[in-house]
């Protein structure tokens, strides 16, 4: 079953209204779709990227989104992407020191 995710579906800045669709302590800061991907990839959810697509919410903002293969429920999916991009933040942050 392919499932779509847009990065704003787990935006901790944006509000419910907005398209959120995870708590707060699951959500993550301004996640860049290269971000969904790469978490979407590293949990092998054999993710198809379109980059060009706009949030039906925020038409103006082409912020795309990624398909995913997974019988997996979408909330499950979501968390579980948010949670590998707090991982791969983390990661890339302590790189850094």
């Amino acid at each position: 079953m392919s499932t779509m995710i847009w990065p704003i579906y787990i935006d901790r800045n944006k509000s419910r209204g907005e398209g959120r669709k995870v708590s707060l302590d699951n959500g993550v800061a301004g996640p860049k779709l290269k971000e969904v991907f790469k978490a979407a990839k590293n949990l092998k959810f054999n993710p198809e990227m379109e980059a060009d697509a706009s949030y039906p919410g925020e038409w103006y903002n082409h912020s795309g989104r990624v398909f995913v293969e997974t019988p997996i429920p979408k909330k499950n999916i979501l968390i579980a992407i948010s949670e590998e991009i707090k991982v791969l933040r983390n990661h890339k942050q302590n790189k850094k020191r």
